[in-house]
């Protein structure tokens, strides 16, 4: 599919399922201080992630599962999920249907 730059928002915004194709999505997922004090500094927790729904425009219900994501842990903890998007619309679409567990 051909596309013409000058058209293109600068927004951030995902405008279209189009803008999807083939596209990375990263989420910061890195453990925070709960308050509770440890032998080395703070207790940290990471955020348990499952499925992540997204809503685009007005369609919602697209669901990503966590084995379908990268984990991407730095040296300091900080910590990211990692998704891609198919590169066919089909494939995105069918983040729509059930997860099936």
């Amino acid at each position: 599919m051909k596309t013409e730059p000058s058209l293109w928002s600068r927004s951030g915004k995902i405008v279209s399922l189009v803008n999807l194709r083939g596209a990375q999505l990263f989420i910061e997922a890195t453990p925070l201080p709960i308050g509770v004090e440890a032998s080395d500094g703070q207790v940290r927790v990471a955020p348990a992630i499952r499925t992540l729904l997204l809503r685009i425009g007005e369609l919602k219900g697209f669901g990503i599962r966590k084995a379908a994501m990268t984990r991407h842990v730095h040296t300091d903890r900080t910590t990211f999920f990692e998704f891609r998007f198919s590169p066919t619309m089909d494939g995105i679409l069918d983040l729509r249907k059930p997860a099936r567990e």
